[in-house]
């Protein structure tokens, strides 16, 4: 579908990180017979396997950065089986090992990103990090998924190595809550690999939304999708001086243009099919409007 799209929306101010702990820096210990430690504001199921002597969660060092990271891997225990490696922003069953719950937010991230290393020294297997975002609906008293985002890892590595998983819309809605689920490995997984994870981020990373009406009443960017060429309109340029960054689906910066006059033309013919993302920042690089577009038809 063709045609304008107006930027009568939200506009994020970049905060601080809304993710908990999102570097793995803070751990509580926990002492008794079989001692181990826990991830401040992550679920695992240390707390289940810890009492008999095995954590399938781990506080290891070096991370990415920082001094810390964790690393996720299955465990054989008696009776049970293979238990996988499990993380979430919320709560586990011990019963069910089903994850729920998450953090709270007033935005909408556009991507997950994050770092890691993969362990497959003992055989293949498989992890996935899934990335929820959820609102709650007051008509039907439930929880409605507006978006997702779902990232796997197979293949063996050594380096600590940069990731960046899209969450796909499935709705306009902004989410009220984001929950992530970490799953390393299976309940059938004969040789469990280790997943270590660190600095988790989003992009945008905005904690807050501000309305400002005298953007987004002044902004347009189409058509979308596009093929050969954007147009940006920005009525305001001239008592507020702002720059166009686009990014792709990686989050790595492919352009950057200063918009200095009413409408201005961004020349994609290079751009390869797919989707890319667009933030209008102003002089200070704080940002007004977060956006994407598709480039198709090539």
């Amino acid at each position: 579908m063709t045609g304008v799209q107006t930027c009568a929306l939200p506009i994020f101010i970049e905060g601080q990180n809304p993710i908990p702990n999102p570097g793995f820096e803070n751990w509580t210990s926990h002492t008794g017979l079989s001692p181990y430690d826990t991830p401040d504001n992550w679920a695992t199921l240390n707390n289940f396997t810890g009492l008999l002597g095995q954590t399938t969660a781990k506080k290891v060092t070096p991370g990415n950065s920082g001094n810390w990271a964790i690393r996720l891997q299955g465990i054989n225990v008696p009776i049970v089986g293979t238990v996988p490696g499990i993380l979430s922003s919320g709560t586990i069953s011990t019963t069910t090992f089903n994850a729920t719950g998450g953090f709270p937010v007033n935005f909408k991230p556009l991507l997950f990103k994050g770092y890691y290393k993969y362990d497959l020294s003992a055989g293949s297997d498989t992890a996935i990090v899934t990335v929820l975002e959820t609102k709650w609906n007051t008509t039907t008293s439930s929880r409605d998924t507006v978006g997702l985002g779902l990232q796997t890892f197979t293949a063996n590595q050594t380096a600590w190595t940069s990731f960046t998983t899209i969450i796909f819309p499935l709705s306009s809605g902004t989410p009220d809550t984001i929950a992530f689920v970490v799953l390393s490995g299976s309940f059938t997984s004969t040789n469990p690999g280790a997943l270590y994870l660190d600095d988790f981020s989003f992009y945008p990373n905005s904690s807050g939304i501000n309305e400002i009406n005298n953007i987004t009443n002044h902004f347009a960017i189409y058509p979308n999708p596009a093929s050969e060429n954007l147009t940006i309109k920005y009525d305001n340029f001239e008592t507020n001086k702002v720059n166009l960054i686009v990014s792709d689906v990686t989050g790595r910066t492919i352009n950057s243009i200063s918009i200095n006059q009413q409408t201005t033309s961004l020349n994609t013919f290079d751009y390869a099919n797919g989707m890319y993302f667009y933030r209008l920042a102003d002089k200070d690089n704080q940002n007004l409007v977060n956006g994407k577009f598709l480039i198709i038809n090539k």
